[in-house]
C-alpha cells in the first residue's frame, strides 16, 4: 500500500476518477485538487478553490463536466474546461543545510504564444515564512535562466506566477533548480580525552603505533610491514600519554588536526604534531617535567578549502596529569621483637609522591608474587605523603626479606625492601 495525496489542513470528502486522473475534494480548505494515477500520484495540481465552503461531493459527466457540491451553504458547481487568465504556484521551503550564497536559477518549461511564465524567490533563516525573518518577493523574472536576487540564506522558495491570453492554452512549468554555495562553517572540536591506562591492550598498540610513526619518520617515512601483536605494557605508568579527540564539520569537510601542550598557568603553547589525519595522538612525556599540562587540539578544513575560505577552531582539554616518577618509599625502620606467639616484626615507612597522591601500598615476604594491603595510619589514602604501620608475625628464625610497594595516582610504582635476621 502506498500514499497517493495527503492532505496537510482538513480532511478529504470527496473522490471522483475519470481518464486516468483522480479528483479530490477536501474540507477546510475547499480546493478540488487533480492527481494522476499514471505516475503514483507525483503529478498534480489544485484546480479550484471555494472559499469558506466544504467540498462535500465530486462527480464527472459524460461530457467531461466537472460537478461538485459544496456544504455551508449547500451548492452545486462546474468547473470550466478553459484556463483562468492567471494563476499562481508556491513551491514547498527548501533547505540548503546552513546559510547559503544563491546563484542561477534555471527553469524549464512551455510557453507559447499568449502566455507567459514569471518567477520569483524569497529567502529567510527559519523554516517557516510565516513566522517572519523571511526577504520579501523578488522581482519577478521571465528568462528560463538568470540570478536569484534573494539575500543570502538557509531556506529558499519559488513563486511561479502563470498567465494566458487564450482561455484554450496554459504555460507549463515542468522543473526549476536553483545554484547555491553554502557559507563554510568552522569545524567543531566536541571533546579531548586520554586512553585510560587500564586498557592495557589498546594502550600498546597505541603506543606501539607511536614507535612505528617515529621509526619510519627518522628513517626517511620507508614503507614497513603490518605491526605484530604487541605485549601489555609492564605494570606501571608509561611516559606516552594516548590522547584522543571527537570533532565534526558542518560542511563535511576533511579535517586536519595540529596538536600543542602548555603547563597549566603557562602563556606559551608549544607544537606537537601539525597535520595529522586521524583525531588521536601519542605524547611521549619522558621529555617534560612532571606536573598539570593542557592539551589544544586545532581542527582545519584547509584539505578541501582554499586558503581564502579555510576555517578552524580549537579546543583545550581538563588539565592532565603527566607523572613519570615514581612514589618514594623512606624511613623504613624495623624492629623485632619476641611476642606471645613468637617472634614479631614491627616495620614503619613513609610513602611520598612528588606530584600526586598516594593511592596503593603494599609488602610481602621471602616472596615476589604474595602482596599484602597495607592502609595508612589515618585511614585514608588523600595526600602525597602517607605513613604505615603493620606487623609481621609467624616468621622463623632466620634472614628474611621484607618489600615494600608504593603506587601514585599516575600508576607509577615505588619499591624498597629491607632485611633482616630473626635470632632463635
Amino acid at each position: 500500500m502506498s500514499s497517493l495525496f495527503d492532505v496537510r489542513d482538513g480532511l478529504v470528502l470527496a473522490l471522483a476518477a475519470a481518464d486516468g486522473r483522480l479528483l479530490v475534494g477536501t474540507g477546510a480548505e475547499a480546493r478540488v485538487y487533480e492527481v494522476s494515477l499514471a505516475d503514483d500520484g507525483e503529478d498534480r495540481a489544485a484546480l479550484a478553490t471555494i472559499d469558506p465552503k466544504q467540498v462535500m461531493a465530486l462527480a464527472v459527466t459524460k461530457e467531461g463536466r466537472t460537478i461538485l457540491g459544496s456544504a455551508g451553504p449547500g451548492r452545486l458547481y462546474a468547473l470550466s474546461k478553459s484556463y483562468r487568465k492567471e494563476g499562481t504556484y508556491t513551491s514547498q521551503v527548501y533547505d540548503a543545510g546552513g546559510s547559503a550564497a544563491w546563484g542561477a536559477l534555471q527553469w524549464r518549461g512551455t510557453a507559447g504564444g499568449g502566455t507567459q511564465i514569471r518567477i520569483a524567490t524569497r529567502s529567510g533563516n527559519v523554516r517557516d515564512p510565516e513566522e517572519g525573518l523571511w526577504s520579501d518577493w523578488s522581482k519577478d523574472q521571465t528568462a528560463p535562466c538568470g540570478r536569484i536576487a534573494s539575500p543570502a540564506a538557509r531556506f529558499l522558495q519559488f513563486r511561479v506566477t502563470m498567465r494566458t491570453n487564450d482561455a484554450g492554452a496554459t504555460p507549463v512549468v515542468e522543473q526549476f533548480e536553483a545554484a547555491y554555495l553554502r557559507a563554510n562553517e568552522p569545524p567543531k572540536v566536541l571533546s579531548i580525552t586520554e586512553v585510560v591506562s587500564r586498557d592495557l591492550q589498546a594502550r600498546a598498540q597505541a603506543i606501539e603505533q607511536f614507535r612505528q610513526a617515529m621509526k619510519s619518520r627518522s628513517q626517511g617515512a620507508q614503507k614497513t610491514g603490518p605491526t605484530p601483536p604487541q605485549p601489555p605494557p609492564p605494570e606501571g605508568s608509561q611516559p606516552i600519554r594516548v590522547l584522543h579527540w571527537q570533532a565534526e564539520d558542518p560542511n563535511g569537510d576533511t579535517l586536519r588536526y595540529d596538536v600543542y601542550f602548555r603547563g597549566q598557568g603557562e602563556p606559551a603553547w608549544v607544537r606537537l604534531e601539525r597535520n595529522l589525519a586521524r583525531p588521536e595522538y601519542a605524547w611521549d612525556t619522558a621529555a617534560v617535567a612532571d606536573g598539570w599540562y593542557e592539551i589544544k587540539v586545532v581542527a582545519s578544513d584547509r584539505q578541501d578549502r582554499s586558503a581564502e575560505t579555510a576555517r578552524e577552531t580549537s579546543r583545550t582539554s581538563d588539565p592532565i596529569l603527566v607523572d613519570n616518577t615514581a612514589p618514594v618509599i623512606e624511613n623504613v625502620q624495623v624492629r623485632v621483637r619476641r611476642g606471645d606467639a613468637g617472634p614479631e616484626v614491627d616495620v614503619t615507612l613513609t610513602a611520598r609522591d612528588a606530584t600526586s597522591r598516594v593511592t596503593e601500598a603494599a609488602y610481602t615476604v621471602d616472596s615476589a608474587t604474595e602482596w599484602h594491603t597495607l592502609a595508612p595510619t589515618d585511614g585514608l589514602f588523600d595526600d602525597p605523603a602517607e605513613a604505615f604501620r603493620f606487623t609481621v608475625k609467624g616468621l622463623e628464625p632466620g634472614p628474611h626479606r621484607i618489600g615494600i610497594r608504593a603506587v601514585d595516582e599516575a600508576n607509577n610504582h615505588g619499591h624498597a625492601a629491607k632485611t633482616l635476621t630473626v635470632e632463635e
